[in-house]
């Protein structure tokens, strides 16, 4: 991530995109940094100067610190799958109308929540996604023996999700 004294030497319109989107998550912890000369190398020798900036020309030091090496926690798939919350769940009820008549009906939903964090996640706070997954379906069948050769049979299914 980029270094908040970097971002200090910027013009304000960059300081005030930081300052409205740019807060770190609680749990950051700084680890390492790196100046300009260890991201950019020979086109930024270290002792030297960087110019920049096509409206307002500006210099900044190459050896500036630049970037913050940065560790954070976040549900994360350790072997067993993404953290979430699910539901999984299936009905059925069956009916014999008559002896030549039968009807049944299913019903089946799931419900999946998966943590924030674990689709992307950010090291500035408001920016680790989740995911929610709802889907439902009911069917119903019914068959009927309306002779000895002849026979109906109904299906009708829904979905939604």
């Amino acid at each position: 991530m980029i270094d908040p004294t970097f971002v200090a030497n910027a013009d304000a319109a960059t300081q005030g995109f930081y300052s409205s989107f740019g807060t770190l998550r609680s749990n950051i912890r700084q680890i390492g940094t790196t100046t300009l000369n260890g991201v950019l190398g020979g086109a930024c020798p270290a002792g030297g100067t960087l110019a920049y900036g096509i409206a307002a020309p500006q210099t900044v030091s190459c050896d500036a610190t630049f970037m913050d090496q940065v560790n954070y926690s976040v549900p994360a798939d350790a072997g067993a799958g993404a953290p979430q919350n699910e539901l999984l769940a299936v009905g059925k009820v069956d009916w014999n109308v008559s002896d030549k008549t039968t009807v049944y009906a299913r019903y089946a939903v799931n419900k999946q929540s998966l943590f924030a964090g674990t689709i992307s996640d950010s090291a500035y706070s408001g920016y680790d996604t989740g995911e929610e997954i709802m889907q439902n379906n009911f069917l119903v069948f019914d068959d009927a023996q309306l002779s000895t050769h002849d026979s109906r049979a109904n299906r009708r299914s829904f979905s939604i999700g």
